[in-house]
């Protein structure tokens, strides 16, 4: 006797086990994702915007000192989303004491910044502009 998988019984099986598979191939495949996805931000980043200059990580914490060629320096918070990145920036010192910044900007997987967009907002009344600018993770990323 020939069973085929006409049968109701042979079909019950066959889709629980089509669930299984699928649930298996999900929870494995979510965890490769998430393995590959994840960002070493690293502890230093060299930064041009078009001045170049470094930022350096205190710790583990989000909290970063940046310093620039032109003699700026600032506290930079950053956060990081997936592959985005937002940088606070506040000038506490040096050259452009008072100037504060937002930087966006995605990381890519080799640690280079990409489609990095900067807003300078002067105080005093001078007004805010808008720019780009590129990074460079020593180290990080993948």
């Amino acid at each position: 006797m020939t069973q085929t998988w006409k049968s109701s019984s042979n079909r019950s099986l066959l889709t629980v086990a089509v669930i299984i598979a699928a649930l298996l191939a999900a929870y494995y495949g979510c965890e490769r994702w998430r393995a590959a996805d994840q960002i070493n931000i690293g502890r230093k980043w060299a930064v041009c915007e078009p001045i170049c200059g470094t930022w350096t990580r205190q710790g583990e914490s989000s909290t970063w000192n940046g310093a620039w060629q032109n003699g700026a320096v600032a506290t930079l918070t950053m956060t990081v989303s997936g592959r985005s990145v937002t940088v606070l920036r506040d000038d506490t010192a040096g050259v452009s004491r008072g100037l504060k910044a937002t930087y966006t900007g995605t990381i890519t997987p080799s640690g280079q910044i990409e489609n990095g967009r900067v807003e300078w907002r002067w105080p005093q009344g001078f007004g805010t502009r808008n720019g780009t600018w590129t990074g460079t993770i020593d180290g990080g990323s993948r």
